[in-house]
């Protein structure tokens, strides 16, 4: 009778170790499959905050002058919405103090007669960097034109903000291949512009952003067209940030094909034909892990990096932390005065 009882009891021990390991395979072949299938819902929230991809701010909403919305067309037809925002100009006779000051003068203004003001400013905003703004996994353009306005007004940058595929109201479904070349066009763009076509590029990239910067740099085709790049809080690599953000879903990693190897893009980059980088890190990132940002930077060989850590700054806030915009402008006005203008 004893060994009846155990027999029944081990029968029932067994069946019951057998469904578990079912329902385990069962949340398996679940979670796996929604991380195939619906990853870039999970990567790319084009519609968060609500009301992302219809209402999109645009720069009057924010007193901005001098700007023009663009519709930019990548390889695939993909419809681009972007803001060009010229840097706005100081007094007159500012400018033309500056282009005296830089040996371009009327006489030698790649062969152009300056006869207006309007001719002497579009000469001096041509000898002005420009920030290709490129935004994080959520919102659109419209929520960055806060920042574009800090670089614009205060510090007398150009701007080009763009909205990814499938962001705002540009149209397409985002993807990794797909936002690598909406992000070229706009930097084609730039290369075409009547006024921008000679000023020095500069990328600047947040979350997402910075891995789309490293993408574009790390492109051959790009070798000298970009002169700096910002990168802020930026992941290293999707499936290595995957079992900090979605723990359950570590073992199904590898089933993530947007995987923004940014890692083995930046370690790829020649020292010798590196732009400069600056690292901007919120130290606080409840987001990216800390130990992510600090891999891209370790693996950047060139010797024209630089770190900074802003000790209360989370992954969301990190650029309204005292100081933020000052570094950006700093670094990018050392390289600007170091270079020999395009002519």
């Amino acid at each position: 009778m004893t060994l009846l009882l155990s027999s029944s009891w081990l029968n029932t021990f067994v069946r019951f170790g057998i469904n578990i390991l079912k329902l385990n395979a069962a949340v398996g072949v679940v979670l796996g499959g929604l991380l195939y299938f619906f990853q870039g819902k999970l990567i790319y929230p084009s519609g968060m905050p609500p009301g992302s991809r219809e209402k999109v701010p645009i720069p009057s909403d924010f007193e901005i002058k001098d700007w023009e919305e663009i519709e930019l067309v990548s390889p695939d037809q993909v419809r681009i919405q972007a803001f060009t925002i010229l840097a706005t100009p100081p007094p007159i006779s500012m400018i033309i103090n500056s282009l005296r000051n830089n040996k371009f003068d009327k006489d030698v203004s790649r062969g152009r007669d300056l006869n207006s003001d309007q001719d002497l400013i579009n000469e001096w905003r041509s000898r002005r960097p420009t920030i290709l703004m490129l935004h994080a996994n959520a919102g659109n353009v419209g929520h960055r034109l806060p920042l574009s306005k800090v670089f614009v007004e205060k510090f007398r940058f150009n701007v080009l903000a763009i909205s990814y595929r499938g962001y705002g109201h540009s149209t397409g479904s985002p993807s990794e291949v797909g936002i690598l070349s909406d992000s070229q066009t706009a930097l084609d763009y730039l290369r075409s512009h009547p006024i921008l076509r000679n000023s020095l590029i500069f990328l600047y990239g947040q979350s997402l952003g910075g891995a789309v910067a490293i993408g574009l740099v790390s492109d051959r085709k790009n070798r000298g067209k970009i002169s700096g790049v910002v990168l802020e809080n930026t992941f290293s690599n999707l499936r290595k940030l995957i079992p900090f953000v979605m723990p359950v879903l570590k073992p199904f990693r590898f089933l993530c094909h947007q995987t923004w190897k940014s890692d083995e893009r930046i370690e790829s980059l020649d020292p010798k034909d590196s732009p400069p980088f600056l690292f901007l890190s919120g130290s606080k990132d409840d987001l990216v892990p800390a130990s992510h940002f600090r891999e891209l930077f370790e693996l950047c060989k060139t010797d024209k990096k630089k770190w900074v850590d802003f000790q209360n700054g989370h992954h969301n806030d990190t650029c309204l932390q005292e100081g933020y915009f000052p570094i950006i402008a700093e670094w990018i006005e050392e390289i600007l005065n170091r270079t020999e203008p395009k002519k």
